[in-house]
């Protein structure tokens, strides 16, 4: 039973910390997978608060198989030390849900595209489940201004809502880059995720600026 859910999820979120404070992230890459840094398959650097100091962290989501292979002899000649990521529910503000709203500073065809290739990616080393999860592009203005962002909603596991899945994965990928484009998420707003789902198309009102995840003007 063991070895069959490794084969249905055969990769994990874990947070690594770089005792080299010296190195880039290509060099940290290649230190922790011994050269085959196919084996990771996302990293997001941990942003730390201005003015604190502390080895550099990275949210890593690697191959299990191989992160059980390596001996704390083995990490210690890295450098590295591991741990399982594990995040607190987040409290979210009135009004918002566990979806996310996702935006970039990309123009909106390539931001589509990468935010699907993403996703497929995922999926597709299981990840996470392609029928667990749903996103949407919101229709453009009347007058064929796009609007710039995603809505990601998660469906329901044995009739529960994964929280704890949902908050490590915004974790993994929230400031991350994908293809050069860097990817911004929230906490989407109830009417937000109402609006685009449906396929409502607004006029925009004058003056209005690019929509924040709790705000948007679906």
């Amino acid at each position: 039973m063991a070895a069959h859910n490794k084969m249905l999820n055969p990769c994990g979120i874990y947070l690594v910390y770089d005792k080299c404070a010296d190195r880039t992230q290509e060099e940290f890459c290649k230190a922790l997978t011994q050269g085959n840094i196919d084996l990771i398959y996302h990293i997001n650097e941990w942003s730390r608060r201005e003015g604190t100091e502390g080895d550099k962290r990275y949210i890593v989501s690697m191959s299990k198989e191989y992160h059980d292979g390596l001996t704390e002899e083995l990490k210690e000649s890295m450098q590295v030390v591991i741990r399982f990521y594990r995040q607190k529910d987040s409290k979210l503000k009135p009004g918002t849900t566990h979806a996310f709203f996702i935006r970039s500073d990309s123009d909106f065809d390539k931001f589509k595209e990468n935010v699907l290739s993403m996703f497929n990616e995922f999926s597709s080393i299981n990840l996470i489940k392609e029928e667990t999860y749903d996103i949407y592009f919101p229709q453009p203005y009347p007058n064929g201004e796009v609007r710039n962002y995603a809505i990601v909603t998660f469906r329901k596991i044995n009739n529960v809502k994964p929280i704890s899945f949902i908050n490590k994965f915004r974790a993994l990928i929230d400031g991350s880059y994908y293809n050069g484009i860097k990817f911004n998420i929230d906490w989407a707003s109830f009417n937000v995720v109402k609006d685009v789902k449906s396929g409502k198309n607004k006029v925009k009102k004058t003056g209005q600026k690019s929509p924040s995840a709790a705000q948007a003007s679906a």
